[in-house]
């Protein structure tokens, strides 16, 4: 299973820990995406995690 979160800007600022999540599943953060960017990060996505950019 992947998962991805497209837009961790404002929620992560150094101090919290993707490890959790990345023992579950393949999982990838970015720290922001633009549109074109995130319909890509999707594509093959399982679960989908995003503050503010809409795929």
């Amino acid at each position: 299973m992947k998962s991805v979160f497209l837009d961790y800007k404002d929620i992560n600022l150094g101090d919290l820990s993707w490890e959790p999540l990345e023992r579950l599943c393949e999982f990838e953060a970015y720290v922001d995406s633009t549109p074109e960017e995130a319909k890509e990060r999707c594509a093959d996505a399982d679960i989908v995690l995003t503050k503010a950019v809409r795929c």
